[in-house]
């Protein structure tokens, strides 16, 4: 997979579509889509996933790839997108394909079957994040059923939700989310780990989940879940690090994610590495400020990624970073971390969005995409 990011900036929404679109080209390489812009409101941001879907739909024509619009602020230009492509070695087919009007991708290699989907959301951003949580998740289902795929196929999520950190009543937002999951889960058994994943926050646009899962076929492909020495599995938190109050009799349900996924096939091999913070153990760093925040983040993820942790699960070679999104809590910090960023991974394709991080205290989070070198 080969990954690039675009940015424009001002024009008006559809014109910035349009130039966006131009800079992507047409080819049938090109598998996701993921948009980011700025909506005043909900209102605001059905109107411009209308004209989103209207223009994608008239560029790739049957060549749809999947795509979704994400409600969080570009700090560098006013509409981005990143572009997933299949790389040009690819020997294998790649099919366009619809269910109910939502456009996804399979890929079919000599030995697996990958099945790329996105912009799964509920049918009113205003309803309570459980019911867009379960209705996003049942499109899910659906299209992993449509192509014979099992829920413990997925091997990357990403969650975006509305107001992550907020509360309505006595219920964290986020934790109805992991509530929401938890029971979508529950029909399989992960007994090869859970996915990769980032559970992040957005402006509007209620929730939003985009995913890919994997079926290999052969004894050459093989999907490996990666955990970190430096943290505790996200799916292993204790309850007091966990926020809010449910009304089920359950806790407080724990992220079902791991902190990090390979992928290999003959020899290609990547790292889908999930959203990381500034977490130690299962504690937050805090009360030092953005930039020891996001060196602990790069440790996380350089330790994560290394070829010491890799071979711990069988596999050699060592990460090197591809790509990363980094999301910021606040807009101000954005010119430190920039610079930051530049001097530890000049060069690096990277995204800045404004967004919530699943924690209050947490003002930077950083996810990416790395290759395993041998």
């Amino acid at each position: 997979m080969k990954c690039s990011i675009y940015t424009v900036g001002g024009k008006d929404f559809s014109s910035l579509v349009g130039e966006l679109l131009e800079k992507c080209g047409w080819d049938e390489k090109i598998v996701r889509l993921v948009f980011w812009g700025s909506p005043r409101d909900n209102q605001e941001y059905r109107n411009q996933k209308r004209e989103l879907e209207r223009q994608i739909h008239a560029h790739f024509g049957k060549c749809c790839p999947a795509f979704s619009y994400i409600a969080q602020r570009p700090l560098t230009a006013d509409l981005a997108v990143e572009v997933h492509r299949v790389d040009a070695s690819f020997e294998g087919e790649v099919v366009y394909k619809v269910y109910r009007n939502l456009p996804y991708v399979l890929l079919r290699g000599r030995s697996y079957r990958e099945l790329i989907a996105g912009g799964m959301s509920g049918r009113d951003v205003d309803s309570p994040v459980r019911k867009q949580a379960e209705e996003a998740m049942e499109q899910m289902r659906a299209v992993l059923v449509e192509e014979g795929f099992a829920v413990d196929a997925i091997v990357r999520q990403w969650n975006y939700l509305e107001r992550i950190t907020e509360f309505d009543g006595e219920c964290q937002r986020y934790q109805a989310f992991n509530e929401a999951r938890s029971c979508f889960y529950a029909s399989a058994t992960w007994n090869n780990g859970y996915p990769a994943a980032t559970g992040i926050g957005m402006q509007w646009g209620g929730v939003v989940i985009d995913f890919t899962a994997v079926k290999t076929e052969g004894p050459e492909c093989r999907s490996v879940p990666l955990d970190n020495a430096l943290q505790i599995a996200a799916h292993a938190y204790s309850q007091q690090v966990l926020m809010g109050k449910l009304s089920a009799d359950l806790g407080k349900i724990t992220p079902k994610f791991e902190r990090a996924r390979v992928l290999e096939s003959g020899n290609e091999r990547m790292i889908y590495v999930s959203g990381t913070a500034a977490i130690r153990g299962e504690q937050s760093l805090t009360e030092v400020g953005v930039l020891p925040q996001m060196g602990i983040t790069l440790e996380n993820i350089n330790y994560l990624i290394s070829g010491k942790n890799l071979q711990s699960k069988g596999v050699a070679g060592e990460g090197e970073l591809l790509m990363i999104r980094v999301y910021l809590k606040y807009p101000d910090d954005l010119e430190a971390v920039e610079a930051y960023i530049g001097g530890q991974l000049a060069g690096l394709p990277v995204i800045y969005l404004l967004a919530d991080v699943c924690r209050e205290e947490l003002l930077v989070e950083v996810e990416g995409i790395a290759r395993i070198k041998v």
